[in-house]
């Protein structure tokens, strides 16, 4: 969930209020947050952090790494795809996360109500998944199909997974949906989550939830899906 911590650093950052990051005791989890470039999202927000340096092409060098990117507009989502992309995937699967990446980059200038969000993506269990992750602190999904009829952030959550849009336009609010389409073809799993609520995203349907055990104020995506 690093493109979540990210996002809500961001967001409090831009807000003036004070951030404190105590650095985890593990020396590889220190390293683990600095090879996905977390150091660099402290250092953006003013935020002291004791992360490690490493080297800057250790990621892409690897194939195991995407760092933690934030994002503004289209065009940078489409610039951060090319680079998800340059993990040696099937082609088919390639266009997924291709699609993937930019219906849920370009939600966030369209609705999230702030001015950017942040991407990450990671292999998994020795190249054999690849996880994707699209988050903002923004208004979240009720938020923004309340009018739309939304009644709980479950309610919402469930409307935007199946096509509503707070937008009008009958070519509007389709992107979520062909997400949940693109992990149903490749037997992925994935979860959107908003507020206390999330809804799973899995072949076999889409299964939501609501809970007292977090909150997060803004949207996050998350998605694995199996490269091989």
């Amino acid at each position: 969930m690093m493109a979540s911590l990210a996002a809500f650093v961001d967001a409090k950052a831009s807000a003036g209020m004070p951030i404190r990051f105590v650095p985890p005791a593990s020396r590889d989890v220190r390293y683990y947050l600095s090879r996905m470039g977390m150091d660099k999202v402290f250092d953006s927000a003013g935020v002291a952090h004791q992360l490690p340096s490493v080297n800057a092409n250790l990621a892409l060098s690897e194939r195991a790494l995407v760092e933690v990117r934030a994002f503004s507009s289209e065009d940078d989502v489409a610039g951060l795809v090319s680079i998800v992309n340059y993990q040696s995937v099937a082609a088919p699967l390639q266009r997924s996360v291709s699609q993937a990446l930019l219906e849920a980059g370009c939600n966030v200038p369209e609705h999230a109500r702030v001015s950017r969000g942040f991407m990450a993506a990671q292999v998994l269990n020795s190249g054999s998944k690849l996880r994707l992750a699209v988050a903002d602190a923004g208004v979240g999904v009720y938020s923004t199909l309340v009018k739309a009829g939304a009644t709980t952030e479950k309610h919402a959550l469930m409307m935007a997974v199946t096509g509503t849009s707070e937008f009008v336009d009958e070519d509007r609010g389709r992107g979520l949906t062909s997400i949940h389409e693109s992990i149903k073809l490749h037997g992925g799993r994935g979860a959107l989550i908003s507020g206390h609520s999330l809804v799973h995203l899995s072949p076999h349907g889409l299964h939501p939830w609501t809970g007292n055990a977090g909150f997060y104020a803004g949207t996050i995506l998350d998605v694995v899906l199996p490269i091989a």
